[in-house]
C-alpha cells in the first residue's frame, strides 16, 4: 500500500484528491450494500482513513447517515451506544488505516469490542424462532479486562465438568480469572 501511495504521489496526484476519490468509491460500495432509507453509521478516526470515511457521507443519497468522529474512544463510546441502538444496516469503519503501527490501548480495545458486540438485524427471524446451525458455524469470543477474562463460554462449559484440580491448572496455565 505504501508503494502504491508513493507511486500515486509521484504522478502529481494530491492526497486530498485521492482521499476525495476514495470517499466516492466507499460511498458507491455502501449504496450497493444498502437501500434507500437505510441507516448507515460512519466511524471516522483522526487519520486519512477517517477522512476517506467522512468524504463518503455527501454521496450517500437517500440514506440516513450518522457520522461519529472518534478522537477519544472513551468519550466516543457514550456517543456510539445510542447510535448503535438505531440498528444501522451498515457501519463504515474509518478508524484505522495502514499507518497503525502500535498495539491498541485498553480504551480502544473496549470501543472496538463494543462495535463488534453490537447486535445486527436478522430480517428473516422473529423472537422465538428456532435457529439451526452446524458445529463449524459456532464462534466463541472473549476479552480481557485488567487480567480477568470475560466471555469464552466454551471454556466455562468445559471447566464446569472438569475436576477441580484440572480446572485450577487450566486457569493457572492461561492466567485466567473469570468474571
Amino acid at each position: 500500500m505504501r508503494q502504491w501511495e508513493q507511486a500515486t504521489w509521484a504522478t502529481g496526484q494530491t492526497e486530498s484528491e485521492v482521499i476525495r476519490r476514495v470517499g466516492e468509491i466507499v460511498a458507491r460500495r455502501a449504496l450497493a450494500m444498502t437501500r434507500a432509507g437505510d441507516q448507515i453509521l460512519i466511524l471516522a478516526g483522526k487519520g486519512h482513513n477517517g477522512d476517506d470515511a467522512r468524504l463518503a457521507e455527501p454521496h450517500l443519497r437517500d440514506r440516513k447517515v450518522a457520522l461519529l468522529n472518534v478522537v477519544d474512544p472513551a468519550s466516543s463510546l457514550t456517543e456510539f451506544v445510542p447510535l448503535a441502538e438505531r440498528r444501522s444496516k451498515l457501519i463504515i469503519d474509518g478508524l484505522f488505516g495502514i499507518g497503525l503501527n502500535r498495539a491498541l490501548d485498553a480504551k480502544w480495545v473496549r470501543f472496538i469490542g463494543q462495535i463488534n458486540n453490537t447486535p445486527r438485524s436478522a430480517v428473516n427471524l422473529k423472537m422465538g424462532d428456532t435457529v439451526s446451525f452446524v458445529k463449524n458455524e459456532i464462534v466463541d469470543w472473549m476479552y480481557m479486562d485488567a487480567g480477568r477474562m470475560g466471555g469464552n463460554y466454551s471454556a466455562h462449559a468445559i471447566l464446569k465438568s472438569a475436576r477441580p484440580e484440572d480446572r485450577e491448572a487450566f486457569k493457572r496455565r492461561f492466567g485466567l480469572d473469570y468474571f
